[in-house]
C-alpha cells in the first residue's frame, strides 16, 4: 500500500485515460479516507469505460463547476490537460501527478525524454533498441501506457522509457536517472502563462537530478543549453545531424544512449530497418492518381512544418493552418516562400489572415479550404503527377477537428476515397 495517501482525501482531477488509470491505482494500492473525481464533462458525456469506473465509492464533481471541489481535498492528482494556473490551493493542500508519483518510486530505472517535437519517435526508437538488445523495457507516458499501471507490478530489472510533456513535468519534484532534452520551441503558450513558464516546466526533467545522473541534451539549442548549464547531472551533449529518412526526428540522442548501454551499432541498424515510424509524423500514405501524399498532422507548431518541408524534396502542394498556439510563424512562411517547388498553398478556415496575406505578392497559388474534403480536392486538382502533397499545418487543430489525430485520419480517408 502507498502510505503517502493513507487516510487522505484524494481528488483525481481530470478523467481521461490517465485519470482512469489513477483511480484504478488508488483503489488497488491506497487506503484513502475519500476519493473524488472532478472533470469538466458531465456524466453522460463519458464513454462506457469511464462510466464503468465511476462507482458508488467515488464522489463525483462533474460539469462546468468541477474546480470548486478542489478545496475539499488534501491531495489533488492532476491530469496533464488541466493547466496548473487555474487551480487554487489552500494552505496544507498538495498537488501532484502520475509522473511525480511514478518518479518518486522508480526514477532510478527511468529514461525520461522531453522536447517540443520528436519525443514520441525518440522514445519508440529507444524502446525498440533496448528490446532488441535484450533489455526488459516498457513505454510509459504520452506514447505508451499510463505510468501508474506499472507501479503495482514493477520489476526491478525493467527500464521505463517515459515520454514527458511540459504538462507532465510541471508538477514533478523528482527527475529521472537519465534525462533527454531534444529541443525547445514556443508551444502550448495558450495554456502556459508565458514562454518562461513553458521552459521552466521542461527544466524539471533535470532540475532534481544528482551528480551521478545523466543529462543528454541538444547543444545546438540555446534554451536547452541554458538548462544544461544549471544541472548537477553529468552532461552528454549531442549535435542533431543524423536525421531519419522521411521523419523529423534525429538519431543522435538514440546513438548516445546506445553507447551508454553498450549496445552494438548493428542492433540499431536492425531497429532502423524495421522501424515503421509513427502515424501523423511525415507519414507516407502512398501514390494516388500519380501524386505522393504525406501526412504530418502532428506538426502543430511552425518549426515542425519547416522540418517537414526541409526533409521532403518534391512537395508541390502544402496544406497549412489552424489555431495559433503562440508560435512565431515568420521563419516558416519565409522558408515556404524560399521553396520554389512549393507552388500551391491550401489554408484552412479560421487561420490568421496574416498567413494568406504573406503570399499576396508571391507567385504561389493560395486556396482557402472550409474543411478537409475541400482541401483534398484542391490537392488532386492542382498537384501535378510525380509531385507530392503534404499536410503539415504548423497550427493546432481544435478549431475544426477533435485533435491532430482526427485531422490526419480524415486526410487519409478523403485521399483513399477520392474519385
Amino acid at each position: 500500500m502507498i502510505s503517502r495517501f493513507e487516510n487522505k482525501k484524494i481528488l483525481v482531477l481530470g478523467f481521461g485515460e490517465e485519470g482512469m488509470d489513477t483511480l484504478t491505482f488508488l483503489r488497488e494500492n491506497a487506503s484513502c479516507k475519500k476519493i473524488g473525481v472532478a472533470d469538466a464533462l458531465s456524466y453522460n458525456e463519458f464513454g462506457v469505460g469511464a462510466k464503468r469506473q465511476l462507482k458508488e465509492d467515488v464522489n463525483l464533481h462533474l460539469g462546468e463547476d468541477y474546480l470548486r471541489a478542489v478545496k475539499n481535498y488534501d491531495i489533488i492528482i492532476k491530469s496533464p490537460g488541466i493547466p496548473s494556473s487555474i487551480i487554487e490551493l489552500k494552505k496544507g493542500q498538495e498537488i501532484t501527478s502520475q509522473s511525480d508519483i511514478f518518479l518518486s518510486y522508480c526514477r532510478d530505472r527511468v529514461i525520461g525524454v522531453t522536447g517540443t517535437k520528436g519525443k514520441s519517435t525518440t522514445c519508440l526508437l529507444l524502446h525498440d533498441l533496448l528490446l532488441r538488445a535484450g533489455y526488459s523495457a516498457e513505454l510509459v507516458g504520452n506514447i505508451g501506457t499510463p505510468a501508474l499501471s506499472f507501479l503495482s507490478k514493477k520489476k526491478n530489472n525493467t527500464l521505463y522509457v517515459y515520454e514527458l510533456s511540459s504538462f507532465q513535468l510541471e508538477t514533478v519534484s523528482v527527475s529521472p536517472k537519465i534525462s533527454v532534452m531534444l529541443n525547445i520551441f514556443p508551444d502550448h503558450l495558450d495554456k502556459h502563462e508565458s514562454m518562461d513558464a513553458y521552459v521552466n516546466s521542461k527544466r524539471k526533467i533535470t532540475a532534481f537530478q544528482k551528480e551521478d545522473d545523466l543529462f543528454i541534451y541538444n547543444k545546438e539549442d540555446a534554451r536547452v543549453c541554458e538548462i544544461a548549464d544549471n544541472t548537477k547531472a553529468k552532461k552528454i551533449p549531442f549535435s542533431p545531424k543524423r536525421k531519419m529518412e522521411n521523419a523529423s526526428a534525429y538519431l543522435d540522442p538514440v546513438v548516445k544512449l546506445m553507447n551508454i548501454f553498450g549496445i552494438e551499432e548493428k542492433v540499431l541498424d536492425e531497429v532502423l530497418r524495421n522501424f515503421k515510424g509513427l502515424p501523423h509524423r511525415i507519414e507516407y500514405l502512398g501514390r494516388y492518381k500519380g501524386i505522393d501524399f504525406y501526412n504530418d498532422s502532428a506538426a502543430t507548431i511552425p518549426e515542425a512544418t519547416v522540418s517537414a518541408i526541409t526533409t521532403l524534396k518534391n512537395v508541390q502542394t502544402l496544406i497549412l493552418g489552424g489555431v495559433d498556439k503562440g508560435g512565431d510563424y515568420k521563419k516558416m512562411l519565409e522558408e515556404i516562400e524560399r521553396k520554389k517547388e512549393i507552388r500551391n498553398i491550401i489554408i484552412f478556415k479560421g487561420t490568421s489572415n496574416e498567413i494568406a496575406d504573406f503570399f499576396e505578392n508571391s507567385d504561389k497559388l493560395v486556396f482557402p479550404a472550409s474543411d478537409m474534403q475541400e482541401a483534398v480536392e484542391h490537392c488532386f486538382n492542382n498537384t501535378g503527377r510525380g509531385n507530392a502533397c503534404l499536410l503539415s499545418p504548423g497550427f493546432a487543430s481544435f478549431n475544426m477537428f477533435k485533435n491532430y489525430k482526427e485531422r490526419g485520419e480524415l486526410f487519409k480517408g478523403y485521399i483513399r476515397n477520392y474519385t
